[in-house]
């Protein structure tokens, strides 16, 4: 698959894309009234974070492929990506998904070379171009040269329908994403129980225990801090009763140490699980772990070392 293929596919498919905080009022009224789990993400402070700055070495964008792609739409990921939102109804499928991005775009020379290409066919919405790749009904609208919405081309012209009436979003869940992004360089909001979402099978006593755990939390959040030189990861639920709130805090408190407890004391996993913090406000349960910046990159440093070795491993053997 080429790279203008992969990209295309990161534009459409709108229950896939990565995660940052979205701060600007315009992206979020975007979203579906009915909406259940916003991620969002600052890629410019993502980018401009050690993480960030590691991610971007390790990724090939020089490449033939990717590099044709950018010198055909004038579109850098690194210079040009600033905000991502992505919104779901929690359904099973990417029916009900959207995503919004912000950031700096040739809309001309985006649709040529799709439509050119034949990955895309094009169309209008109220006066706004959209892209459709005609598989999994997946498109793209062109809200300005600055935003983007991607999804099923009915969630797309709902977008556009809500753009162009001046919706917004519900107080309440506008106030959390303005809260969360504030905060965090990444976050995640569900107003629902991780039960509604996820099905547990089976009758074992794991299953009825997961299961059990899902039940009470009654919505969840969480948000990812890179602050110079510290990682912060923070997360709570909101559950049923403060007796659920304690009972989730200790089967993660469990879990953290069973876990932990395969990790080297001086690793970088092992001194991340060792700083978890956790606490219980009333109905909510608070869970939080720190670590710097230069323990978290050895994790991704080591990562392509142990691949290299299996495959040296690989190489011997036959």
């Amino acid at each position: 698959m080429t790279t203008r293929r992969n990209l295309l596919a990161l534009l459409f498919a709108a229950a896939t894309v990565m995660p940052a905080a979205a701060a600007d009022p315009s992206m979020w009224n975007l979203v579906m009234p009915d909406a259940r789990i916003m991620i969002g993400m600052d890629v410019t402070r993502v980018v401009s974070s050690p993480l960030g700055q590691k991610f971007l070495s390790q990724l090939n964008l020089e490449s033939g492929d990717f590099k044709k792609f950018m010198d055909s739409t004038g579109f850098d990921p690194r210079r040009d990506l600033r905000e991502v939102l992505v919104a779901s109804t929690g359904g099973a499928t990417h029916q009900g998904s959207l995503v919004i991005v912000r950031g700096v775009f040739d809309e001309a020379k985006i649709s040529a070379l799709l439509s050119v290409s034949g990955q895309a066919a094009a169309g209008t919405h109220q006066g706004v171009k959209i892209l459709s790749s005609g598989k999994d009904n997946g498109s793209v609208g062109f809200l300005s040269s600055s935003m983007l919405v991607g999804g099923t081309l009915d969630e797309v012209k709902a977008a556009i329908d809500r753009q162009q009436s001046g919706a917004t979003l519900d107080a309440s869940i506008a106030s959390r994403i303005q809260s969360s992004a504030s905060r965090y360089e990444a976050w995640l909001i569900s107003t629902a129980s991780p039960s509604s979402f996820t099905r547990i099978p089976g009758p074992n006593p794991g299953n009825m225990m997961r299961a059990d755990l899902f039940q009470a939390v009654e919505s969840f959040s969480g948000g990812l801090h890179l602050s110079g030189d510290i990682v912060d990861l923070d997360a709570e639920a909101v559950t049923r009763s403060e007796k659920d709130a304690s009972a989730l805090v200790d089967v993660f408190k469990f879990l953290v140490q069973v876990v932990g407890s395969n990790q080297p004391p001086d690793s970088p996993m092992g001194k991340m699980f060792d700083s978890m913090k956790s606490s219980v406000e009333g109905r909510t349960a608070k869970l939080s772990f720190s670590a710097p910046s230069s323990e978290i990159l050895k994790l991704f440093e080591a990562a392509p070392r142990k691949q290299a070795v299996k495959v040296q491993a690989v190489s011997i053997r036959h």
